[in-house]
């Protein structure tokens, strides 16, 4: 007879466990045993891999990241915001009142680890005299701090015999995919009585996150074109794959116990070097995911990133949250032209008062579209098959052409029309900083940086499709503007 009420039971409880219980967006994991902290809704939280439930160890407005667990497994250092700029914390691993350390009052920290003698590992640019970091190596209960006198290290590792693998520089920030720029970060080795030997300096891309372990060190590395985990020896020899991520980077590593705990995507995941597996882990958590509430906007125009007046001045196009919209000057109402979910959009400019040309990821990578004013039709793409992603364009006032820039600082023209590529320049030393166009549409100017550090404006004539650089390299200039007429072109 209590069969149904404790299936009742059971359902309720099933039910309120998954509603109770979601998936959030996971980052910089770091692994003692059995328990994986990280961060999470601008918190950490603390995870149990036995039985799958995780809690929450931080509450603080600010973000708290990058968290370190001890050797003994009772603390976890980590980046916090508690009085404004983030600087070094520590705490007890199950909760309590976090323990500032530093006070470096500067940007650019992160904690590497624990040194197996209970020091915090971490990186700073607080005590040189150029914006370049420097390992420091903290006692928690003392607060003596001992720099690595290394220029430049940013992340380390420890063997038993003292030698430290580190990566020179810290990531460059750009997000760039498959970076072989000047700020690559190699693995070096240091074992303190002579000059750093570099370990990876046979690859021209990333590596970096070093981790060591067993006689061997364990790396992030690019080399078979997404961020997958890797091995070499002692001495940069015997590189070996350990992961196969494709499209999805693997990034902040840490390792514990021939283990090793990563972000991927959205989620954390757990590799074991002894059986080669990897696995995700199942983590929920229990919130009311704040951050996921529908939230009263006092001033909509903050919003806005991106608008265009109609040739006319009878239309104003405006990008706010990767959705356009069109608003009348005078009267008549407002038209949403993206009304189709996941789509984003990131520049506008009017073709003329009827058609708009917008910088839209509707065909998956970012293309020029033109789209109509009044939101009918469909939208037609003008650009295509650009591998990098476009920075900036701008449409000619007669609506021919469309004038566009991407990344790696190449310089196109295509016709409006048919989209296609009518001029091309891959020439500019050090990028494109500027376009527009002349009145009657005929010339495209642009002003590009010289390799003596000047800005040069050149023009661009659609007649011919040639360019002429119209200012001497001797002198810095920039911010090209025609008179009404189009006879003169100011700077």
């Amino acid at each position: 007879m209590l069969v149904k009420p404790l299936l009742s039971l059971l359902a309720l409880v099933a039910v309120s466990t998954a509603y109770g219980q979601q998936k959030g967006y996971y980052r910089t994991p770091a692994l003692h045993q059995n328990t994986v902290i990280f961060t999470a809704e601008g918190d950490l939280w603390k995870y149990d891999l036995n039985s799958n439930q995780s809690s929450r160890l931080t509450t603080n407005d600010g973000v708290e990241l990058n968290p370190a667990i001890s050797p003994d497994g009772k603390q976890v250092a980590f980046l916090g915001q508690y009085e404004g700029i983030t600087e070094v914390y520590v705490m007890d691993i199950n909760g309590g009142v976090p323990k500032r350390l530093t006070y470096e009052l500067t940007n650019g920290q992160f904690i590497s680890g624990w040194t197996k003698d209970g020091k915090i590992l971490y990186r700073s640019e607080g005590n040189t005299a150029l914006p370049q970091p420097q390992l420091i190596k903290l006692d928690p209960l003392t607060l003596k701090r001992q720099t690595v006198p290394l220029w430049q290290a940013s992340l380390g590792s420890y063997d038993e015999d003292g030698v430290l693998y580190f990566t020179r520089f810290p990531n460059q920030g750009s997000k760039t995919k498959r970076y072989k720029g000047g700020l690559i970060e190699q693995i070096w080795k240091f074992d303190g009585k002579q000059e750093a030997k570099t370990l990876t300096g046979d690859f021209e891309g990333t590596s970096t996150s070093p981790m060591y372990s067993s006689g061997r060190v364990y790396f992030l590395s690019d080399r078979d074109g997404t961020m997958n985990l890797w091995s070499i020896d002692k001495n940069g020899k015997d590189p070996k794959q350990l992961t196969t991520s494709k499209g999805w980077d693997l990034q902040t590593p840490t390792m514990d116990g021939g283990r090793v705990v990563y972000q991927k995507g959205a989620d954390i995941y757990l590799y074991d070097i002894a059986s080669n597996t990897e696995k995700q882990l199942n983590i929920n958590l229990i919130s009311d995911f704040d951050q996921r509430k529908a939230k009263w906007i006092k001033s909509p125009v903050k919003s806005i990133s991106y608008s265009d007046i109609s040739p006319r001045g009878t239309y104003v196009a405006i990008v706010s949250r990767g959705r356009l919209f069109v608003s009348p000057a005078k009267s008549d109402r407002w038209v949403e032209i993206t009304r189709k979910s996941g789509i984003r959009v990131k520049d506008v400019h009017f073709i003329d008062d009827k058609s708009i040309a917008v910088l839209s990821d509707e065909g998956g990578e970012y293309e020029v579209w033109r789209v109509n004013a009044d939101g009918s039709g469909e939208a037609k793409q003008l650009t295509k098959g650009s591998k990098v992603i476009i920075s900036s364009f701008a449409v000619s006032p007669d609506g021919k052409f469309i004038a566009y820039n991407d990344k790696n600082d190449v310089l196109r023209i295509a016709e409006t029309a048919t989209g296609a590529i009518k001029f091309q320049y891959d020439k500019a030393y050090g990028g494109i900083n500027e376009l527009s166009w002349s009145p009657n549409s005929t010339f495209l100017n642009i002003s590009q940086n010289l390799e003596n550090l000047n800005s040069q404006i050149s023009v661009i004539d659609t007649r011919n499709m040639k360019l002429t650089p119209v200012t001497t390299t001797r002198l810095n200039s920039g911010s090209p503007a025609w008179s009404a007429d189009g006879k003169w072109l100011y700077s």
